[in-house]
């Protein structure tokens, strides 16, 4: 699968604010950095949680549907690769969210999975926004 595939199946999952979907396309150990914070999760149960609350405070946010344009992307060999995506939030009578995130990906059985992300921009300075 490409990437530009797999970002287009991780868009579906994330404007579905789809848990299980979103966690579908990440691998542990997963590493997160916003704000120059960095975190990390070692095990798939703390992740989904946090994914878990990150997209309830999106649904809590107005949010309606999310589209990407993959920026970038940089092959590391055949398995490993480092993409940015430019997003766009659309929510409930509010103004748009324009972001951009970095990813860390790998083959993981033959499938592209998402290991780390880097938030590069934010949505307005009083909106948080990580790991989509």
């Amino acid at each position: 699968m490409s990437l530009e595939t797999f970002f287009k199946q991780y868009q579906k999952s994330y404007s579905r604010l789809d848990v299980a979907g979103v966690t579908s396309r990440f691998t542990v150990p997963f590493t997160a950095t916003h704000h120059g914070d960095l975190t990390c999760w070692p095990d798939m149960d703390e992740l989904e949680a946090t994914t878990a609350s990150l997209l309830e405070w999106y649904r809590s946010q107005g949010f309606v549907h999310a589209s990407h344009s993959l920026e970038s992307v940089q092959l590391m060999g055949n398995d490993a690769a480092s993409a940015v995506v430019a997003w766009t939030v659309e929510r409930s009578g509010q103004p748009p969210w324009h972001y951009h995130t970095g990813y860390h990906l790998k083959r993981v059985a033959g499938q592209w999975k998402i290991y780390g992300v880097v938030q590069h921009d934010t949505a307005p300075e009083t909106e948080t926004t990580a790991m989509a």
